[in-house]
């Protein structure tokens, strides 16, 4: 009956008491305890009445235990409490039938036809009749005593069934059949039939029952969900006299094997499979398809004097002169590379040459330009649509992650990268796009390589699709050989792709380095300058850290500082260390620090200045020189000079933050409008850049690398280049992100140069040494896709190419990358993927030791969400289990970044305000908690002011907060659309209604839902051994602090808690597991957004369930070990599969109401996490 042991053990635990289980199946594990038990009954329970419970111990043969249970559960009503342990005894074979409009006299009748036929059959041992069973003195009852007992299971003595009526519909219903020891229901003698044997009996009598009702069912009703009187009892006797012990068996574990048969690993095949066809999964796509494309037609575009006049304008741009060329170009090419230079006005005027074309000549045009970054998709078109003297929505349209302003007239649409690989997934081949502009593919993100090979193998299908990538002069060529190169399936068609260049209308830049702003600014570094180079032997350098480093020795003491500086010329290496590269403390530097006498030289002029750069620790941002430097060019502009604005690139938020809070006061602060520049800020922010500043003042933009390319600020006449910039890294053997500052690579260096000189002659200075600059920088940037994680991406190659193109592999399509990433990067984020439940394997493993992977039903519905995928499955179970609002909160908030900011001066004030919103010991849950309390003021009708001040008090960014709501509903809007939410919820704030939110303030199911989309990224907390403190009644225990905690991963690998988040200050730990997004090293490797998680949420969404019957344990992945009694595990592994079944159902049916269909298991599931019992 059963294939191995294992599933033996699963059965015995299942069918027996605990009692009758061996010694051996206790919790033996020295690790968390695991018991399925009230935690109410510690705290007063319900008193049960003895009686009751001790007669429903006897009939079902089940433990005191259970038999309590169910009698608080049915508040005392011992019919209620004797359904429920016979569903559960029979594995609910038995279910109770619904109320029937039935004649109850003519039910009367029928049971006394069978009572007479029973009686002609079995003479004597038949009682039926009311009154008959002392436990349902009011319910028809049939008893037949068997004095030869039930050979199946080795009992030839006598005996008893017992079949009661018990909901008053028999023989319209199922009756409850019992099996007793003697021939009368008042004995109290046990007898000799087993407990177990009694079970299996009872177990195969309510098979029996099912299977005569369905075959009955079957013959007589045809489609009519009519039921039929079904005569049972001559039956279920027969077969439990005359079964063999393998039928009785078998029948017995009939939905037990089925069960075993559809193990975890069975539901993941299962959850791979396609959507069948005709799902309705279909049909939104094609909505969706309709929705998104536009109408392709041409563009009469006005000709008012307006447009005129702009047209006259945007004639002196270099592109114009290009126009024919490119147009030509396009019309008789299917690719096209468009190098550009900064200025030449390539992003603007190339899709309005191609619109005004088509217009001339009256021809259908749709046309979708890529950018980068949102905020570039964004300003173009507004500035395009200015150009056109239209406002943006009308032909020109963008449309951005979560965001987009279109319309039926547009056929130019600005979007990003991502938004295009979404319209991918249900149009594979753009069937109604004309023309593709990839912008800005020098900067070579992940994405915009992805779609370049997408695209490369569209055209070949596509040959009226026209590609236009523009680019920065130094990639041109490699672009084009690359397209050049497309695979064609017909060899004498070949793709030849021409290189269209477009001057700048650049003025000249004067590219200045470190030596010269030290020298503008009469920058000197103070003894103790944490600016000063670190020197010396490794052995000091930790002591000496933070003293000035290069302090002349005696030769510079006894030399003038004008021959030491000139000796010691940064360009000679051995001066003050291998600058190509080698450990400079090597070396026998001619600087070097002396501790006792730590003193800077005077400098005086340009020589001095020079070797004063040489002590400069060029790996951090000066904040000072860079302070001295925009003073001096503001203080040192007379007012009569056509000055325009300054643009520092810096490498982050923190960054410009502490310098725009530094030029707010001291000497020329009120000649100054700074302005920050960066993607997390709104876009009414952003667009204060391209204002001109007030009278008086200069405008100065501290501005990541988003201004390098993606944004043109016309007015930029000085650029101060720090040449550093933030880039996350992955490391794909230890599954981790690296986020570290490095310098850029020269072509973005010469972009970034390029900003100063679109008006007039303008200056950049670059704050490292010139041959540091010539020896340091790479020539280029390293391609994003080779140093990200790539969920993402092999997500939309599983559902946007069809097997057949990609062979099946996406090893085998990322490899036909201009630049491919790394095998083992697209492995690691495949075993992800499939640890999620996004992707299975099919086949086996190639002679590369690859295997092939296909989506499953859940991942066919995360690709379809613009969200990481780990945050697309919180969406999706928080709409199952009914969290939705604090889903939506959470995973908007992730894709934007926490509202809360900390002032370096007030990082204790903030973390305190922080403390007031912490929530279920969870950074997750925090961010719920604030977002509510902040909800709560705009929906009282609280002004503007009131809410600013709000978030003043409590150091959260109020136009983040807005986002956040903004993108809840857009996200909602995308789970509707994919069929989670019913499509038939069309009212505003539908999201938070009780229907979708029934467990949204209960903390421990959010915590779960959290578990299930984070797993397995999951830490073990190890608590060092626990201390006391004294007090005047004794001990009590001190909490710990994290800093004493252990994190370790499943490799057994540290982590640490990062200082920010909420469990790092809390004392006290319920469990030893913590769920996290993401870990990053950066001076340690950090876990980020955390939430503690019970063993409970583990087992129930972790990974795959392990039983060890014979040491009492359990663990998830042979990782998450727990100490629990077999039986108590095995339970825990069938109500897993059961959630694992409905889950499963739902993913492939998204038209399921789990509430109905699976309300008993997700009921039973809500309900251990709760209690935790």
């Amino acid at each position: 009956m059963f294939s191995n042991i294992s599933d033996a053990l699963d059965y015995l635990c299942l069918n027996l008491d605990e009692s009758e289980l061996p010694s051996s199946s206790a919790a033996k594990a020295d690790v968390e305890i695991v018991q399925f038990y009230s935690k109410e009954s510690s705290q007063g329970p319900k008193r049960v009445d003895t009686t009751q419970r001790d007669e429903l111990c006897r009939y079902l043969c089940l433990s005191r235990y259970a038999s309590e249970r169910a009698l608080k559960k049915a508040d005392g009503v011992y019919e209620n409490a004797l359904y429920t342990l016979y569903e559960s005894l029979t594995h609910n074979i038995f279910t109770r039938s619904p109320s029937l409009e039935k004649d109850l006299e003519a039910m009367e009748i029928q049971r006394i036809e069978e009572k007479e036929t029973l009686l002609a059959i079995y003479g004597e041992d038949v009682e039926a009749g009311f009154g008959m069973f002392p436990a349902f003195p009011n319910k028809w009852s049939v008893i037949i005593r068997i004095s030869d007992g039930f050979p199946a299971v080795g009992y030839l003595g006598s005996a008893s069934v017992a079949f009661v009526n018990a909901d008053g519909h028999y023989p319209f219903s199922a009756p409850v059949v019992l099996v007793l020891e003697s021939g009368r229901m008042t004995d109290s003698e046990t007898g000799t039939l087993a407990g177990a044997q009694k079970r299996l009996l009872m177990r195969g009598a309510a098979a029996k029952v099912a299977e005569l009702r369905k075959s009955f069912d079957a013959i007589g009703n045809g489609e009519s969900t009519v039921p039929k009187p079904v005569y049972c009892v001559y039956e279920v006797i027969t077969f439990l006299c005359t079964a063999t012990a393998e039928d009785l068996f078998r029948s017995a574990t009939s939905k037990f094997v089925l069960r075993t048969e559809k193990s975890v690993s069975g539901i993941k095949e299962r959850a791979s499979q396609a959507l069948p066809e005709g799902n309705d999964r279909t049909g939104r796509k094609e909505i969706a398809r309709k929705r998104i494309h536009r109408p392709v037609q041409s563009d009469p575009l006005k000709h008012s004097p307006e447009l005129l006049e702009m047209k006259k304008r945007r004639a002196g741009l270099p592109a114009h002169k290009a126009r024919s060329e490119i147009l030509s170009k396009v019309m008789n090419n299917q690719v096209v590379v468009v190098s550009g230079a900064t200025g030449s006005g390539k992003t603007t005027q190339i899709p309005q040459f191609l619109l005004e074309e088509a217009s001339e000549n009256r021809r259908p045009v749709s046309i979708i330009c890529t950018q980068p970054r949102r905020i570039a998709a964004m300003s173009v078109a507004e500035r395009v649509a200015s150009e056109r003297c239209q406002s943006v929505g009308e032909s020109v349209g963008y449309q951005v992650k979560l965001n987009s302003r279109l319309s039926r007239q547009t056929r130019l649409v600005f979007c990003t990268t991502g938004v295009l690989l979404r319209r991918l997934q249900s149009d594979p081949h753009l069937e109604n796009v004309s023309h593709v502009i990839l912008d800005e593919v020098h900067e070579r993100s992940s994405e915009t390589d992805f779609l370049m090979l997408i695209l490369r193998d569209i055209l070949p299908k596509r040959r009226s699709l026209r590609v236009i990538l523009m680019s920065a002069t130094l990639d041109a060529a490699k672009f084009a050989a690359y397209f050049s190169s497309t695979p064609s399936s017909s060899s004498s068609w070949k793709i030849r792709v021409p290189i269209a260049a477009i001057p700048g209308r650049t003025y000249p830049v004067d590219e200045l380095y470190l030596e010269d702003a030290v020298s503008l600014a009469r920058y000197t570094l103070k003894p103790g300058d944490r600016y000063a180079r670190k020197r010396g032997p490794p052995s000091q350098r930790g002591k000496l850290a933070g003293e000035v480093a290069g302090v002349v020795r005696d030769y510079y003491a006894r030399t003038s500082a004008t021959e030491a500086a000139a000796a010691d010329d940064p360009a000679d290496d051995d001066i003050i260390g291998n600058d190509s590269g080698g450990d400079s403390s090597e070396i026998v530097p001619r600087f070097y620090l002396d501790v006792q006498h730590s003193r800077v030289p005077e400098v005086s002029n340009f020589h001095d200045y020079r070797a004063m750069a040489s002590l400069i620790d060029e790996s951090l941002v000066n904040f000072d020189l860079i302070d001295m430097l925009v003073r001096q060019i503001v203080l040192t502009t007379s007012s009569d000079d056509n000055s325009g604005a300054i643009l520092v690139f810096l490498p982050g938020t923190s960054e410009i933050s502490t310098l725009i809070r530094r030029l707010s006061t001291g000497p020329g602060s009120n000649k100054l409008w700074a302005l920050p520049l960066h993607s997390l800020l709104s876009p009414e922010d952003q667009r204060k850049v391209f204002k001109p500043p007030p009278n008086g003042k200069r405008k100065l933009i501290c501005s990541t690398n988003i201004a390098e390319t993606s944004i043109t600020i016309n007015d930029v006449t000085v650029v101060i280049d720090t040449l550093r910039v933030k880039e996350t890294s992955f490391d794909p053997l230890n599954g981790f992100s690296v986020l570290s500052e490095c310098f850029v690579s020269k072509a973005a260096a010469k972009q970034r140069a390029g900003r100063a000189g679109r008006v007039s002659k303008g200056t950049c200075y670059r704050l490292v040494r010139r041959n540091t600059f010539q020896a340091k920088l790479a020539a280029q940037q390293k391609p994003e896709i080779q140093r990200i994680a790539l969920e993402h991406l092999v997500l939309n190659v599983l559902s946007i190419v069809s097997e057949s193109h990609r062979e099946n592999s996406p090893y085998d399509f990322f490899s036909k990358a201009i630049d491919p990433p790394d095998k083992e990067a697209v492995a690691t984020a495949i075993n992800n993927l499939i640890n999620i439940g996004a992707l299975r394997t099919v086949g086996s493993k190639g002679k590369k030791g690859y295997g092939d992977v296909e989506m499953t039903a859940l991942g066919k519905h995360l690709a379809g969400l613009p969200v990481d995928a780990r945050i697309g499955k919180l969406l999706i179970y928080g709409s199952v289990f009914g969290c939705l609002d604090a889903a939506l909160t959470i995973a908007s908030t992730i894709s934007e970044r926490s509202p809360f900011y900390a002032p370096l001066d007030k990082r204790e004030e903030a973390r305190s305000a922080k403390g007031k919103f912490h929530w279920g010991k969870s950074d997750l849950l925090t961010y719920v908690n604030v977002y509510e309390k902040w909800r709560e003021l705009q929906e009282n009708g609280h002004s503007n002011g009131a809410q600013q001040k709000f978030c003043n008090e409590h150091f959260l960014l109020r136009k983040l907060l807005i986002t956040i709501g903004d993108n809840r509903r857009k996200l909602a809007n995308a789970l509707k659309d994919i069929g989670f939410c019913g499509r038939q919820v069309d009212t505003r704030g539908w999201e938070r209604t009780d229907q979708f939110n029934k467990n949204g303030r209960n903390h421990r199911i959010l915590r779960a839902v959290i578990c299930a989309a984070l797993y397995p990224n999951i830490v073990r907390i190890d608590l060092p051994p626990t201390k006391y403190r004294e007090v005047a009644g004794g001990s009590i225990p001190i909490n710990h602090n994290s800093k004493d905690l252990k994190l370790r991963t499943k490799n057994s690998a540290r982590v640490f808690l990062h200082p920010e988040s909420t469990n790092f200050h809390i004392g006290n730990y319920e469990t030893r597991w913590l769920a996290y997004y993401e870990k990053v090293h950066t001076s340690k490797l950090f876990i980020r957004d955390s939430t503690m998680v019970s063993p409970y949420a583990i087992l129930l969404f972790g990974g795959d369930i392990g039983v060890n019957h014979k040491n009492g344990q359990m663990s998830v992945d042979r990782w998450v070990v727990f100490k629990a009694p077999a039986q108590v595990a095995v339970l825990a592994r069938e109500l897993r599969r059961e959630l694992d079944q409905l889950l499963l159902r739902k993913f492939e049916n998204t038209d399921l109401d789990i509430s109905s269909d699976g309300s008993m298991v997700k009921d039973a599931i809500v309900r251990l996490i709760t209690h935790e019992s």
